[in-house]
C-alpha cells in the first residue's frame, strides 16, 4: 500500500472513523482497495459488514513516506463497529488504547507489536482470540487474558511484566514468547501443561521453574539470562528437543538432563552454566538411554534381544563418569528375562524399574522377526520376502542376524495398506511356515499383525532345517555390517581402534565381493566387523568442529556456506549449516596446519570469518571474526578460543543481520505521484500504451522490499521519460469570454515568516502588492490573524482584499523554540560525551548532530532525545583518534491541521573534539 500524501486528510465530521491513517486503511480494504481522495466516502457502521481482517505496519519502513506525513495509527475509534473483525494487524503504529475492540467478540488473531499500549484490559471479553502478539509495549498486567481458553499463541516479549498470573486459564496454549520482560514468578504456568511448540523465557529474573515440572508435551524452552539454578523439573520434560540454558551462572548438575532423549545437541545452550564443559559427557549419558529406552525390561521380548545387546555394549563402552548416570538395572533385568524367555519360563519384573514404563515407546513402524529352532536357539540367515498384499512384487529381502532377528520398517503411504511377510527357501524348513500379514496405516504404523491387534510389533517364529539341507549363501548380514563401519569416522577414536576397524572392513569388502565365498567365510568377515566396530575406543577428538550458528536472539540459521581453505590445501572444501544452525568439519590432523573458514556472501548476515591453529593434529586455537573492509582489512574479532578440551571444539558462532540499505526514493516517488495524476484520456493511445507498462514497474520497483538503489534510480529515470514521451490529444481552444476589469493583486506576503519564541504575541505586518509592482494601501484589505500566535507553533493570517481588489490569501508563519548551546564536550575512548543548556519552556526535546566534517555536509550521525529534561549524552562506537565536529537544536511537538509535526531552533554554536 503505497501512501500519497494527498489522499490522508481529515475525515468528516459524520465520519465513524477520525484516525486519519486509520481512516485512509479502512477506506482501502472496504473500497476495493481505493485509498484515493476522489473516492472518498464517509464510513459508516454498515461499511464494516463482512470485514474480517485488514492489516497496516507502516512505522516498518518509515523512510519510505514523505517526512511530512504522521504514517502512525493512533486511534482505534470507530472499530467497534467491526463486528465480523477476526484478524486485526496494526503492528508498528503508536496505538494506546484497545477500549474500542472490546465488544467484538469475533476477534481470533490481534497484533498490536511495537505500540504505546501500557494494558490488556480492554480485550478481557474477547475468549475466542486464538493468537495475541503484543510485543514491545509497556504492559505489566496480564491478568486480562484469564478467560481465553482459546488462545493458543501468545507473544509478548520485551514489556513489563513481573507475574504471569492470568496465564492460569490459557490452557491451550501452544506457543509463548515473553523474552526481555522483568519475569520472577511464573507459577501461574504450574496448570498450563499443552504448551507443545514452544516456551522463551529468557532475559528475566526468575529464579523458581518448578510450574514447567508437568509441561510434558513441551518441545522447545529458553531460559537464557535468569537465576535459575535448580532444573530439576526438566527432568519431566521428555519431549524436549530444543533447550537454552545459558547465563544461569548457578546450574551445577546435569543429571535432570540425562534422560531426555530426545535433545539435540546442537539446540542444547550450556555456556555461561557451571555444567558448559559437560555437554559431551551428558550426550554421551543420553546416547546410551536412548538405547536402552528402546525396550522395557520388564515386557521384554525376544524380538528385542538385539536392542538389548546394543545398549549393554554401548554401556560398557562409556566412561566411568557416564556410568554414574545410567541406571544400568535396566540392561541386566532386560538380559535376564530374554535368558528366562530362551529357557521357556516367563519374564520376572522387577518393581523398582516400573517408574521407567512409560519412557518406553515402541517403534510401531518397524517389525522384528524372531527365529529361533525348536529349542528356541536363534537362527542365523533365515530370509524373507516383504510384499504388498495382492503383488507379486519383492519390496524388499530380510535375514535374520545373529540373535535370530530380522527387522522391517514400513514406509508411509497415501492409505492403509496390507502386507505379507514370506519365507524364502520353505520347502528347507519344517515349523512355522504360513505368511505373515501386517496391517499398516498411512503413517507406516502398525495396526494388526495376523490379524491381530498389536502394541508391541513383534512375531516369533519356530523353524528346524530338514536333515541335510543347507541356505543358500547370504551376505544381507555382512553389507549391514559394512554400511554401518563406513560411517564411522576416524575423529573421537583411539588410533589403534580404528585401525583393526579398517583392517576388518577391508577384508569384510574383500568377502563381500567374492562370488564363491562360502556362508562361514561370510559369517566369520561379519563377525570380525562387528567386533571390530564394539571394539571401538574413544579418544580425544582435537579435530572435529561443532559450531553452531545462531542470530542475536539465539535462533538457529541454517543454509551458511562456508568455503574451507588451509595451509596445505585451496579452499575447495565447502561445509553449510543443517536445519538446526549447525555445521561440522574435521581437520587434516597435520603437526601444523593454518586453517580459515569463509562465508559465502549472503544478502542477509554479515560476513563471519573463522580461524584454526592445528598443532601435532590438534586444534589449539580457534578466533571468530567479522569481516570488515576490503579482504577482511579492518576485521573485528569477536571469540578467541584456547582449545584445552575437546569440549572447546563445541561452540556458538553470532551472527549479525544486515543493516538493510537505506534508499533515497524522493525522485522515484515523485514521479509516481506525477504519473497517478495522469489521465489515459488526455493522451493518445500510443503514447499511453509505451508509458503505461514502465509506470506499472516503477511501482513495482517502490514496493520491493529488497530492491537495491541502482533498480530505484533506474526506474526513475524510465519513468521520468516516459512521461515527457506522452503526446497529449489536441483540443480545438474555447473563445475566451471576455472578463471584466479589476484591480489585481499581484503578490501577498509576510514581512516576517519565522520567529523565536519569547513568550509574546506575533503578528507579523502584510506586504501587498499589484501588477504594477506597487504596494497596496491596507485600507485595501482586512487582515485576520489566527487566534493565539503566542507560543511555538505555526499559525496562519487571512488576507480579505475590498474596494475593487478581488481574492482571499492566507499566509502562515511560525514561531520556533529557543535554541540552546553546548555546554561542554568531553572525548573518551571511541566516544565523548556532550552537555547543553536546559531549556524548559516550549521545548518537547533536542537534536544532537555530529560528524566528521564541520560543514556537516556528509556522514551526518543524528540522535534525538526526547525529554527536555535530559541535558547531556554520551555518544559511542566512533573512530579512535579523530575529530567529530557537534552541535545541537530544541524542538517541539506541536499539532498542524491535526497532524504532530516537530518545530526545530536554529543550531548551536559547534563545538570539536578528538576522541581517544
Amino acid at each position: 500500500m503505497n501512501v500519497e500524501e494527498e489522499d490522508v486528510f481529515q475525515p468528516a465530521p459524520e465520519d465513524v472513523i477520525q484516525d486519519w491513517m486509520l481512516n485512509w486503511v479502512i477506506r482501502g480494504v472496504t473500497l476495493d482497495q481505493s485509498y484515493k481522495k476522489e473516492d472518498y466516502k464517509p464510513i459508516t457502521p454498515e461499511r464494516f459488514e463482512g470485514l474480517k481482517q485488514f492489516t497496516f505496519s507502516a512505522g516498518t519502513h518509515p523512510e519510505a513516506y514523505p517526512e511530512t506525513l504522521d504514517i502512525y495509527v493512533h486511534s482505534l475509534e470507530g472499530l467497534q463497529y467491526g463486528k465480523d473483525l477476526y484478524k486485526i494487524d496494526l503492528s508498528y503504529n503508536k496505538i494506546k488504547d484497545l477500549s474500542p475492540l472490546s465488544k467484538l467478540t469475533n476477534l481470533g488473531d490481534l497484533r498490536f507489536y511495537m505500540n504505546e499500549l501500557t494494558t490488556l484490559k480492554p480485550l478481557s471479553g474477547l475468549v475466542n482470540l486464538e493468537r495475541l502478539n503484543c510485543g514491545h509495549n509497556t504492559i505489566s498486567d496480564l491478568t486480562p487474558l484469564k478467560k481465553m481458553s482459546k488462545l493458543k499463541y501468545l507473544a509478548m516479549e520485551s514489556n513489563n511484566i513481573k507475574t504471569l498470573n492470568g496465564l492460569e486459564g490459557c490452557t491451550s496454549l501452544q506457543e509463548v514468547t515473553l523474552r526481555n520482560n522483568n519475569i520472577t514468578d511464573i507459577s501461574a504456568l504450574e496448570g498450563v501443561t499443552n504448551i507443545e511448540k514452544m516456551l522463551w523465557l529468557g532475559d528475566n529474573k526468575i529464579t523458581d521453574i518448578s510450574a514447567l515440572k508437568n509441561m510434558t508435551k513441551l518441545k522447545e524452552l529458553d531460559l537464557i539470562n535468569n537465576q535459575v539454578s535448580d532444573i530439576t523439573p526438566l527432568a519431566n520434560l521428555r519431549n524436549l528437543e530444543s533447550l537454552n540454558l545459558g547465563n544461569n551462572k548457578n546450574i551445577s548438575d546435569i543429571t535432570p538432563l540425562t534422560e531426555l532423549t530426545k535433545l539435540t545437541k546442537g539446540k542444547l545452550n550450556l555456556s555461561g552454566t557451571k555444567i558448559e564443559t559437560k555437554k559431551d559427557l551428558l550426550f554421551e549419558v543420553i546416547n546410551v538411554n536412548r538405547l536402552i529406552e528402546k525396550f522395557n525390561a520388564n515386557t521384554v521380548e525376544l524380538g528385542d534381544k538385539t536392542n538389548v545387546i546394543a545398549a549393554r555394549k554401548a554401556y560398557n563402552k562409556a566412561s566411568e563418569d557416564a556410568k554414574s548416570y545410567i541406571n544400568e538395572n535396566r540392561i541386566s533385568v532386560a538380559e535376564k528375562n530374554i535368558k528366562l524367555l530362551e529357557e521357556g519360563k516367563a519374564v520376572e519384573p522387577d518393581s523398582s524399574l516400573s517408574k521407567y514404563d512409560k519412557y518406553y515407546e515402541a517403534d510401531k513402524s518397524t517389525i522384528n522377526i524372531f527365529v529361533g529352532n525348536a529349542d528356541r536357539q536363534p537362527l542365523k540367515n533365515v530370509k524373507f520376502s516383504v510384499k504388498k498384499q495382492g503383488s507379486d512384487e519383492v519390496l524388499s529381502e530380510i535375514s535374520t542376524d545373529g540373535n535370530g532377528i530380522a527387522e522391517y520398517t514400513f514406509p508411509t503411504a497415501v492409505k492403509t495398506l496390507t502386507y505379507n511377510i514370506s519365507l524364502n527357501e520353505e520347502s528347507k524348513f519344517t515349523g512355522d511356515k504360513d505368511a505373515i500379514t501386517v496391517e499398516v496405516n498411512e503413517e507406516g504404523q502398525i495396526g494388526k499383525i495376523n490379524g491381530t491387534e498389536v502394541d508391541k510389533p513383534s512375531i516369533n517364529r519356530t523353524l528346524q532345517l530338514n536333515a541335510g539341507e543347507v541356505l543358500c549363501v547370504n551376505k544381507q548380514n555382512l553389507e549391514k555390517a559394512i554400511k554401518k563401519a563406513e560411517t564411522v569416522k576416524e575423529a573421537g577414536h583411539t588410533e589403534e581402534s580404528y585401525k583393526a576397524l579398517k583392517n576388518a572392513l577391508a577384508q569384510a569388502n574383500s568377502v563381500n565381493e567374492n562370488e564363491n565365498a562360502t556362508q562361514e567365510q561370510i559369517d566369520a568377515a561379519e563377525e570380525k566387523l562387528i567386533n571390530a566396530i564394539d571394539g571401538l575406543e574413544k579418544g580425544p577428538d582435537y579435530k572435529t568442529l561443532h559450531i553452531a550458528f545462531v542470530d542475536s536472539k539465539g535462533v538457529a540459521i541454517p543454509g551458511l556456506k562456508f568455503t574451507v581453505g588451509n595451509s596445505w590445501t585451496p579452499g575447495t572444501t565447502e561445509i553449510e549449516s543443517d536445519a538446526d544452525g549447525l555445521a561440522e568439519y574435521t581437520t587434516q590432523g597435520r603437526s601444523y596446519n593454518y586453517y580459515t573458514i569463509d562465508m559465502l556472501e549472503s544478502k542477509k548476515y554479515e560476513k563471519v570469518r573463522i580461524r584454526l591453529v592445528e598443532e601435532q593434529s590438534k586444534v589449539t586455537k580457534i578466533e571468530v571474526y567479522y569481516v570488515k573492509g576490503e579482504y577482511g582489512a579492518n576485521s573485528e574479532l569477536i571469540k578467541s578460543i584456547t582449545v584445552d578440551d575437546p569440549a572447546d571444539l563445541s561452540f556458538f558462532v553470532e551472527v549479525a543481520e544486515k543493516e538493510k540499505e537505506k534508499l533515497d526514493l524522493k525522485g522515484l516517488q515523485t514521479q509516481l505521484s506525477i504519473a497517478r495524476g495522469l489521465k489515459k484520456a488526455d493522451y493518445t493511445e500510443e503514447s499511453w500504451n509505451a508509458f503505461y507498462p514502465v509506470f506499472w514497474e516503477a511501482n513495482e520497483v517502490r514496493n520491493n522490499e529488497d530492491a537495491t538503489q541502482q533498480q530505484v534510480d533506474e526506474a526513475r529515470t524510465k519513468l521520468e521519460q516516459a512521461i515527457a514521451g506522452l503526446e497529449k490529444i489536441v483540443k480545438p481552444e474555447p473563445k475566451p469570454e471576455p472578463t471584466p476589469e479589476v484591480k489585481k493583486v499581484s503578490s501577498v506576503a509576510l514581512k516576517t515568516t519565522v520567529y523565536t519564541y519569547n513568550g509574546k504575541v506575533k503578528r507579523p505586518t502584510v506586504v501587498a502588492k499589484d501588477d504594477k509592482k506597487k504596494v497596496i494601501s491596507s485600507s485595501n484589505y482586512k487582515v485576520k490573524y489566527a487566534s493565539g500566535c503566542k507560543n511555538v507553533g505555526k499559525y496562519s493570517v487571512t488576507v480579505t482584499f475590498k474596494n475593487g481588489y478581488k481574492g482571499k490569501y492566507i499566509k502562515t508563519f511560525t514561531i520556533v523554540p529557543k535554541g540552546t548551546q553546548l555546554k561542554s564536550l568531553k572525548a573518551a575512548k571511541k566516544s565523548f560525551k556532550v552537555t547543553w543548556a536546559r531549556q524548559k519552556t516550549q521545548v518537547s526535546g533536542y537534536q544532537l548532530q555530529y560528524a566528521r566534517n564541520k560543514s556537516f555536509k556528509s556522514s551526518v550521525k543524528t540522535s534525538t532525545i526526547s525529554n527536555n529534561k535530559t541535558v547531556s549524552k554520551t555518544v559511542t562506537k566512533l573512530t579512535a583518534k579523530k575529530t567529530y565536529y557537534v552541535r545541537v537544536r530544541t524542538y517541539k511537538k506541536v499539532k498542524v491541521n491535526g497532524k504532530t509535526m516537530k518545530l526545530y531552533s536554529g543550531w548551536s554554536t559547534v563545538k570539536k573534539t578528538t576522541v581517544k
